[in-house]
């Protein structure tokens, strides 16, 4: 905190008319950081460890730094000279660039070999449903999303994952039910309205389609793209009274954000 402060100091020192709020209403001076320093150096040293999480989301990083097949030979050469910090990470993120190549049966056998090594995690029954996806194993993919969403129900990236893995078997149906469950859960979460867009598109309902085009328009704060959506939502005459109403006043709250906007942009232009 004390260093932090002290960047802080120096790169406002000559901009106080453009510095932060906080900042000018807070001025970080020598006595703030002085006592940081004091703080600091009166409590014990402790190592935190790095947890597996932060290894394979680094690893998963990992995967995609250059072309697919320096990342496969990257993670090769790490496992064979064992330079690594976490070995469960390191096959994880070979998995993941095996993925990425489209090197189906080599990422199948590697994924093998990690699970006998790691615990249970959430990450790797993602990945591993990836695997059975993208080599062609639906069924056996599907079976496997839903096996790990029921022990990790909140998992999002699962969340994610299985309404695609349904779709792409055509089981479109299956997956807007899921979808739709869901959302009652997450209403406010954007890339799930945009898998429920692209499910409903497939099923041929405009309506909704557009709702959730429009409510992920709204998460990324397009509002006037979000009008459009819902727009077009309320004139497609394919929903029950109850849809309809619903997307009608969805508009009528979406009409008056998007006008706020404006109002402020003008004010501040």
């Amino acid at each position: 905190m004390a260093s932090l402060m002290d960047r802080l100091q120096k790169s406002s020192r000559f901009a106080d008319g453009s510095a932060p709020s906080y900042l000018r209403s807070h001025p970080i001076t020598y006595e703030r950081v002085a006592e940081a320093q004091s703080r600091a150096y009166g409590k014990a040293y402790r190592q935190v460890t790095d947890s597996l999480d932060f290894h394979m989301v680094r690893a998963l990083l990992r995967s995609y730094v250059g072309t697919d097949r320096e990342a496969v030979a990257y993670f090769r050469a790490a496992l064979a000279e064992r330079k690594f910090n976490d070995e469960v990470a390191a096959r994880y993120g070979l998995v993941a660039s095996l993925l990425r190549s489209a090197e189906f049966p080599q990422a199948i056998a590697e994924l093998a070999a990690l699970e006998k090594i790691a615990p249970p995690h959430p990450m790797i029954e993602a990945i591993a449903g990836h695997v059975l996806m993208e080599s062609g194993q639906l069924d056996l993919a599907i079976a496997r999303f839903k096996s790990a969403l029921a022990r990790y129900p909140n998992k999002l990236q699962l969340i994610y994952d299985y309404p695609q893995a349904l779709a792409k078997a055509g089981r479109m149906r299956e997956a807007a039910a899921f979808l739709d469950a869901e959302l009652a859960r997450f209403p406010g979460n954007g890339p799930l309205h945009r898998i429920a867009a692209r499910t409903y598109a497939e099923l041929g309902q405009k309506q909704q389609e557009h709702r959730h085009q429009g409510e992920f328009y709204a998460w990324q704060g397009d509002f006037r793209g979000a009008v459009r959506q819902f727009e077009l939502a309320s004139k497609a005459g394919d929903g029950d009274f109850y849809q309809t109403s619903v997307v009608e006043a969805r508009l009528r709250a979406l009409r008056k954000e998007l006008a706020e906007q404006q109002a402020e942009l003008g004010k501040n232009g």
